[in-house]
């Protein structure tokens, strides 16, 4: 399903429980770039660390609509998309936070 068009997307839902999925602020791309971060280098263990760096996120979101998962105030999760061809471009989820149905609900809000 096509991503709908910014003004017409509610700018927060609650799908399950506590968990919280609202568009991304500029308070959150620091946490945003460090999960992006994290998860790279775990997922892609066998490359050197060093070919990620933090500024990554920056680049590679430039341009995207970012929407974050929030649960006890951290952010466990992103989904950006670039919405002028409706394309889902990153789907990240925190190491301890994966399996728990996190990248569905964030799936299903954009």
């Amino acid at each position: 399903m096509p991503a709908r068009p910014a003004e017409t997307v509610p700018s927060a839902r609650r799908p399950r429980g506590d968990l919280l999925i609202r568009r991304a602020e500029l308070s959150d791309f620091p946490a945003l770039a460090d999960l992006y971060l994290a998860v790279r280098r775990s997922t892609f263990a066998w490359l050197p660390a060093s070919l990620f760096q933090r500024e990554d996120f920056f680049r590679d979101t430039q341009g995207e609509c970012v929407w974050v998962a929030v649960h006890d105030r951290r952010i466990i999760g992103f989904a950006s998309v670039y919405l002028e061809s409706a394309f889902l471009h990153s789907l990240y989820i925190a190491e301890d936070a994966q399996g728990s149905g996190i990248g569905s609900s964030l799936l299903d809000h954009v």
